[in-house]
């Protein structure tokens, strides 16, 4: 009594997704390790589609983490770049729903 095992493997499937690797420059990783702490500040429509990050919160977290201020703006702008790519692939997940 259970499911038919073409149903069991899909869902295994999707439960374990294939790992994709990621190549960061090292001049890129305090960035790359930054907006990851960002993953909480993500701004998401009523209907679930992804508008963007809270830039107030991410400012916060920038001055918690006593970022220098001759480093704040070029990691805002490499936040900004990655906030840009993860959205086109975000929305893109939540339009194929």
């Amino acid at each position: 009594m259970g499911a038919p095992p073409e149903v069991i493997e899909e869902a295994r499937r999707r439960a374990e997704p294939e790992e994709e690797i990621c190549w960061v420059y090292e001049e890129n990783w305090e960035s790359v390790l930054f907006f990851f702490d960002l993953q909480t500040q993500w701004v998401v429509a009523g209907m679930g589609g992804y508008i963007g990050l809270n830039y107030a919160g991410a400012e916060a977290a920038i001055r918690l983490n006593e970022v220098p201020r001759n480093k704040r703006k070029p990691l805002f702008a490499d936040i900004r770049i990655m906030e840009a790519a993860a959205m086109k692939v975000l929305n893109k997940k939540h339009e194929a729903k």
